[in-house]
């Protein structure tokens, strides 16, 4: 008799749960329940992986072009300054020209006075050929003649390289950019006299050297 009461108990326990579990399913699956997804699927494909480095140190241009300036003066325009991106011929910079074209007008005019001796000097010298040819001059007198034209050709060419070097001072007042980029420093000096300017190349990446505490 109480083999039979526990196994009736048992089957009365067995019942009750399935009851509970039934019961507890039909309301989790009801309607006035909010459902939640457990996962997402989403298709499969390449993509960035962002990484982010915590370190300190500096940030410096691994390609990057310095340009110096090569005119002394007061800087009177400055077209860019530090994080301004630049293209490849824009001017930077404008120095006082005054000294340069000082410089370029006295090289112009030492260019016309010796043009003007040397064109003296080779009348002299074909005059000074035809009296030594008909002996009426000495041969140390027909020498000089030939020096003094030597010279005044001499002088022609210092002064045309003197011009030609006063006309490069004036482009040196003007600094453009040989690259397109960034411009990440710019260096003056006294009296305003720019020294040089640092441009990152367009397309190159940076890289951060760390501090000794992080090495």
């Amino acid at each position: 008799m109480e083999k039979l009461n526990l196994t009736l108990s048992t089957k009365m326990k067995k019942n009750f749960i399935l009851s509970l579990s039934a019961l507890f399913l039909i309301v989790s699956c009801g309607d006035n329940k909010e459902e939640f997804d457990l996962f997402t699927i989403e298709r499969a494909e390449s993509r960035y992986l962002e990484l982010i480095i915590d370190a300190s140190g500096s940030v410096e241009a691994i390609s990057s072009i310095e340009i110096k300036s090569k005119a002394s003066g007061e800087i009177l325009y400055l077209g860019a300054e530090v994080g301004d991106k630049v293209n490849k011929g824009d001017v930077l910079a404008r120095i006082d020209q005054r000294t340069p074209s000082n410089i370029l007008s006295q090289a112009e005019a030492d260019i016309g006075v010796s043009k003007v001796k040397l064109s003296n000097a080779a009348a002299q010298l074909e005059r000074g050929k035809k009296l030594h040819s008909g002996k009426s001059i000495s041969d140390k007198a027909f020498e000089d003649i030939q020096e003094l034209h030597s010279f005044a050709k001499a002088q022609l060419v210092r002064a045309e390289v003197y011009l030609e070097n006063a006309k490069f001072a004036i482009e040196d007042t003007l600094v453009g950019s040989p690259v397109s980029g960034k411009v990440i420093e710019i260096v003056r000096g006294a009296k305003r006299k720019i020294l040089n300017i640092i441009i990152q190349k367009e397309g190159c990446l940076l890289y951060t050297s760390p501090s000794p505490r992080d090495s």
